[in-house]
């Protein structure tokens, strides 16, 4: 397989972002700021996934592959995305108007809600995953989702969920460069502005940290001193401009080692570890392997997921007395004719709507290429097998220097270091040794242990 080019164009595109955030700082000091806090952090995020997601990513691994030189292609981009976003000398005020919340519509609809603990879900895989934790806050909760709740999703009576899904057409803050070149985040601005002066919440929850929307909200919290409190769910392993710089007052994690693997790249939030909120459950036969499938993002592409598909076919067949499980990227799902493929192996398995809790129960050996799955799994005591055959040198963090499982570079050593695994029960025993004596660095609780440490965070940080 020729190499790819998408991790160095991952690298490029952090630092196109970085020069352009600072070359527009340079220019203007407060081009970025809504009220007296900036949303540089929300603008970065945004920009670097118009950069990185899309047409762009493949085109550059063409261009590279076919031997042209990479500078090319980014001055290239410059020119034609970057140099029209920048602002020009000319003093750009950004206007603060008195939202005087009380005589908007929105008011009366919104007032009961006042004071209340909000969660924001950009989507219904976040409100599954606060789910638990919701149900067992003891005051009233505020759900924001920023899209359409399907119908039947119960909560207990102290939880409202309210969709918010459009903008609202009053202006209380006026950023003309915002509003000319960065529109969608404008109007975020506007939204959420409106939103939070009217609701005046204790603290707004949020989850993941990556995305742009929560940066928005984390800034315009800034302006009203609202506590912003970010959970970790699950693990990037590519650290990006997404990753880092985070904004956020607080970031409760799984445990400390990853206190230790987040401080590196973002130095504002204080990150608590309060541990890892699923449960886990202790498996009477682990002898499955599990392929934990990602999308054709980041620094993958359809010809890694075929690698994939074409290792767990050697896996079903070279340990026939194993159940191999496939389970799709909630986001991406195979074709009927890859399903069909794999599904004429009797022990492969197709798992994509199995709670993981329970798929882990079941999984000695979980492979995948930078899943957060690797990682989560040691808690399951699950042996992570790195399958990495991209331009990324290694999973972050190293597991396989630290002895807490394996990663291989290519189909023909993965299907080796498979076959050495499965015939060694000590080499196995031994790497679930040390993930044993791991696991407290890197999972300070789980289940109700760290919901109660959750909610008791949340609640004292509420109170003041």
């Amino acid at each position: 397989m020729e190499k790819d080019f998408y991790w160095e164009y991952m690298q490029e595109t952090d630092k196109i972002v970085d020069k352009f955030i600072s070359t527009a700082n340079m220019t203007h000091p407060v081009i970025f700021h809504v009220g007296a806090v900036s949303m540089k952090k929300a603008v970065a995020n945004y920009l670097w996934e118009r950069l990185f997601f899309g047409k762009r990513r493949d085109l550059y691994n063409d261009h590279r592959i076919s031997g042209k030189d990479g500078d090319i292609f980014f001055k290239k981009s410059w020119e034609d995305i970057i140099t029209y976003l920048l602002p020009d000398n000319k003093f750009l005020p950004v206007e603060i108007k008195d939202p005087a919340f009380e005589t908007r519509k929105y008011f009366n609809t919104l007032k009961e809600y006042r004071g209340c603990i909000i969660f924001f879900c950009k989507n219904h895989r976040q409100l599954l995953y606060f789910k638990p934790l919701i149900e067992s806050m003891r005051e009233r909760v505020l759900v924001l989702a920023k899209y359409d709740v399907p119908d039947g999703c119960q909560f207990k009576e102290n939880i409202q969920v309210i969709e918010f899904n459009s903008f609202v057409e009053e202006v209380y803050i006026n950023n003309d460069y915002l509003k000319t070149h960065f529109p969608l985040l404008f109007e975020m601005a506007n939204t959420y502005t409106l939103l939070l002066g009217v609701l005046k919440p204790k603290s707004m929850i949020l989850l993941e940290g990556c995305h742009f929307e929560t940066e928005v909200i984390s800034a315009i919290c800034k302006t009203n001193l609202i506590p912003t409190i970010c959970l970790q769910q699950g693990w990037p392993s590519l650290m990006h401009t997404r990753f880092k710089n985070m904004t956020y007052n607080y970031f409760l994690t799984w445990g400390d080692k990853f206190n230790c693997l987040w401080r590196p790249y973002n130095s504002f939030p204080d990150f608590i570890s309060t541990g890892y909120l699923y449960k886990v459950k202790a498996g009477k036969v682990k002898k499955g392997i599990t392929f934990f499938l990602q999308a054709p993002l980041f620094i993958l592409n359809e010809n890694y997921l075929k690698m994939q598909v074409e290792f767990a076919i050697f896996c079903a067949t070279s340990f026939n007395n194993r159940n191999i499980f496939i389970r799709e990227h909630p986001e991406y799902k195979m074709s009927e004719n890859e399903k069909k493929e794999l599904c004429q192996y009797s022990n492969i398995i197709m798992v994509s709507g199995m709670p993981l809790v329970e798929l882990f129960s079941l999984t000695e050996i979980g492979v995948s290429v930078f899943s957060s799955t690797l990682i989560e799994g040691m808690i399951h005591e699950t042996i992570p097998f790195i399958f990495n055959p991209t331009s990324f040198p290694q999973y972050y963090p190293d597991l396989d220097k630290e002895h807490l499982g394996i990663e291989v570079k290519s189909l023909i050593e993965a299907k080796d270091k498979m076959i050495q695994l499965i015939n060694s029960p000590d080499s196995r025993e031994l790497i679930l040794k040390n993930i044993r004596s791991e696991n407290p660095k890197y999972f300070t609780a789980s289940s109700e242990e760290a919901i109660d440490n959750t909610i008791n965070f949340i609640t004292s940080v509420s109170k003041n």
